[in-house]
């Protein structure tokens, strides 16, 4: 009898096959959906992108999604690594150890998000929407360029709201979704 050699599992890169619209601006500078080794600096350590070495200070510039990046920035201090974060509950692969998320093998990230009443999976890859300029299409750290998992919440949370040309809508719906947390309104007068 001949042996059988142990098969290796060999992890490929996942390709999200959803399409995300882009509008006409973004369309413009759009070069090609991107993984964070093509775009990014190769001297840089990939571990890097999932690690925050200043105060995060979220920006858009070709997102139209105003509402999502605001609601981004006022979670940001529940999403940052700490014993109380909100991101081990809310992103797959999470490194509990180094309380930080993840870098996946292959490419794919699971987020739980609260659309339409309940708790949904969402998944996504690492590609993002490079631009042929210096202008960015997605949600970017100004203090951190290399840091993406804000770029990948974003990105989950337009999977299901159709695509980068997502016009936005109210900050408490948008937040709602990332977290769970139950929106108030407080109308000022004045």
């Amino acid at each position: 009898m001949i042996p059988v050699p142990l098969l290796t599992v060999i992890s490929l890169p996942i390709r999200d096959p959803s399409i995300f619209s882009l509008s006409a601006e973004q369309k413009e500078i759009f070069t090609e959906w991107k993984r964070p080794e093509q775009y990014l600096d190769a001297r840089r350590d990939l571990e890097q992108i999932m690690v925050a070495t200043s105060e995060i200070d979220l920006a858009q510039d070709l997102a139209t999604d105003c509402s999502v990046v605001a609601s981004l920035c006022a979670a940001i201090r529940h999403f940052t690594p700490k014993k109380a974060s909100l991101l081990p509950s809310l992103m797959y692969p999470y490194d509990h150890q180094a309380m930080r998320p993840g870098i996946s093998k292959t490419g794919k990230y699971v987020f739980r998000m609260n659309f339409n009443g309940c708790w949904r999976r969402v998944v996504i890859d690492d590609r993002l929407p490079v631009s042929s300029t210096d202008r960015a299409i997605y949600v970017v750290d100004r203090r951190n360029p290399q840091l993406i998992w804000p770029a990948l919440i974003e990105k989950a949370y337009l999977k299901i709201r159709g695509g980068y040309d997502f016009p936005g809508s109210n900050s408490g719906t948008d937040l709602h979704v990332l977290t769970g947390w139950i929106p108030e309104q407080i109308f000022l007068q004045r």
